[in-house]
């Protein structure tokens, strides 16, 4: 049995499978699974992949394990059923674990986006307060300029009528009075 169907027993998809030992070069099956705990996020990671004629080092035989550069290692042992699905259940145990890490990072998240709109939303509300005092301030000065400015006109008309009133007296006096 290959690598590929070790995989697939242990309830990896056959895309996922097989981008996993591609990218380790049909190296070992521990390394495949390490490759899509690290990878399993990916967006592309269930699409199909165009088939080549052989795999990255040229092989025809995809589930062909890769030459390594030292002649006298060992292949890695197949696993037994018991160890595949003990390495399948920590896998789905560690995939839960980051979904619910993830899960949890968008509660945070989701909390936070609501305290900063809120606090958004305070600061607009306080803008909109200052910016009302502000104008009621303005209208109070334009309303105490205008009454000065209107006091100060009538007291000019006053000025002017008491001048024309003395102006008339003085001529009245000046001007001998007609004798009858």
């Amino acid at each position: 049995m290959g690598l590929k169907e070790d995989m697939m027993d242990m309830g990896f998809g056959e895309h996922r499978t097989t981008r996993a030992l591609r990218a380790v070069q049909y190296s070992s099956l521990e390394h495949a699974i390490a490759w899509l705990e690290a990878h399993e996020n990916d967006p592309d990671i269930d699409d199909p992949i165009e088939e080549s004629g052989g795999n990255v080092l040229g092989s025809a035989d995809p589930e062909a394990p890769a030459q390594s550069a030292g002649e006298g290692e060992a292949a890695p042992t197949p696993l037994t059923e018991e160890e595949k699905a003990a390495k399948a259940a920590e896998i789905q145990a560690r995939i839960a674990e980051r979904r619910k890490i993830a899960e949890e990072k968008d509660k945070e998240d989701a909390v936070m986006r609501e305290k900063i709109r809120r606090k958004e939303g305070q600061s607009l509300a306080e803008m909109r307060e200052k910016r009302r005092e502000d104008e009621m301030k303005q209208l109070a000065e334009e309303r105490r300029r205008q009454k000065k400015e209107d006091e100060r006109a009538r007291k000019e008309v006053l000025e002017n009528i008491k001048r024309d009133r003395e102006a008339k007296l003085a001529k009245k006096e000046e001007t001998p009075a007609p004798t009858p």
